[in-house]
């Protein structure tokens, strides 16, 4: 969560596909940490233990699809 508040492409000195490329790594990065969260809670379950109720990566998806659609919006304009 650090680095993507830290380099998440705010800006427009960013080309559009440098944000994009920026936005799938962290895409790809927010997927394997979402599994990893199934993982664990699946793993808690079979112990009979409680599962974690981090809910943070949902507003973390959110933000994520929602600069992917502003940055995809903005290719065609900048070519």
């Amino acid at each position: 969560a650090k680095d993507w508040a830290e380099q998440k492409p705010l800006k427009g000195d960013v080309a559009p596909s440098s944000a994009l490329d920026q936005l799938n790594i962290f895409d790809g990065r927010l997927t394997r940490l979402e599994d990893e969260m199934e993982e664990i809670r699946n793993a808690k379950v079979a112990l009979q233990l409680d599962p974690p109720k981090d809910d943070s990566l949902p507003p973390l998806r959110e933000e994520l699809r929602d600069l992917k659609m502003v940055w995809s919006e903005l290719v065609g304009p900048w070519q």
